[in-house]
Parts: C-alpha cells; structure tokens; sequence
C-alpha cells in the first residue's frame, strides 16, 4: 500500500525547496536583455562573469586566460575593469547607473549603460538569444575596442 501526499503539502514542499535554489534568474533572463545586464552590474564583486555570457565571449576570455598563464603576464587587452571602465573605481559610480534598451533584432539585442566613474561613461552591450536566456555576447566600452578584439589581442 502507497502512502499519498495531501496536495497542500506537495505544494509546501515545492515551495520549499525553490526557496532554497540559488536566484540566479535575473542572470538568466529569457524575457529581457536588459535583466541580464542589470544583474551582471548587481553580482557580487567575486561572483563569475560567466553565467552572463555567450558561449562566444566566454571561449574568447578562456583562451585569452590561457595566453597569459603560459606567458606568466596579466591578461593583454584587459588593464581595466569593463565593468567600471578603470583600473580604480571610485566609491559610489554604481548609483549613477542607468540602461538603455537599444535595438532587438530577432534573437540579438542591445543594451547601454551609461554611468560616472571619475567622468561621464557608456558601455554598449551586445546580446544574443542562446540556450532560452539571453546572454552577453560582446561589450564595447566608450572610447575602446569592443572585447571580443581585446581578448584576441596577443601582445
């Protein structure tokens, strides 16, 4: 003889357990670029990058790893955080974060963000649809090369 489960505590218990997952959906996001984005910029500082990232760009950040561990140097291309576009952040340049939703087109998309970090700043992200979630897939800082060339640069 089975023993069965009263419906209110199937549901207890899977509302349980989805309390304990971690929450990374906004990381995820297969409604809106912009989410992801948002939550690259929300992660904690030593959180990876790579749950928000393409396939592509995460390939392009290992090889480029792989460069300068064989060469014992920092990774060429890369002197700067791209997310705050300098070696050092000031203090507080999060709070004058705002995005910008640019075009989507079938299954890409962009997003800006524009910000202050010792000066007015605007890095364009570009999305793709991979996997059912939409993923970063290139960022071109202002004033500098989009990633995907510096993380091929071999200098």
């Amino acid at each position: 003889m089975t023993s069965r489960l009263p419906r209110r505590h199937i549901l207890a218990l899977v509302l349980a357990a989805g309390s304990f997952m971690p929450h990374t959906a906004t990381a995820q996001s297969a409604i809106n670029p912009l989410d992801t984005v948002r939550a690259l910029y929300a992660k904690a500082r030593q959180a990876p990058d790579a749950p928000y990232m393409s396939a592509r760009l995460r390939e392009l950040f290992a090889a480029q790893r792989g460069r300068a561990a064989a060469r014992g140097t920092p990774m060429p291309g890369l002197g700067f955080n791209y997310l705050s576009l300098l070696r050092d952040d000031e203090g507080n340049w999060r709070r004058t974060l705002r995005y910008d939703e640019g075009r989507r087109v079938n299954r890409t998309a962009q997003v800006v963000a524009r910000f202050t970090n010792a000066a007015p700043r605007r890095t364009t992200f570009s999305l793709i649809f991979e996997n059912g979630r939409w993923l970063i897939d290139d960022i071109a800082p202002d004033n500098s090369q989009p990633m995907s060339q510096l993380l091929q640069a071999d200098w």
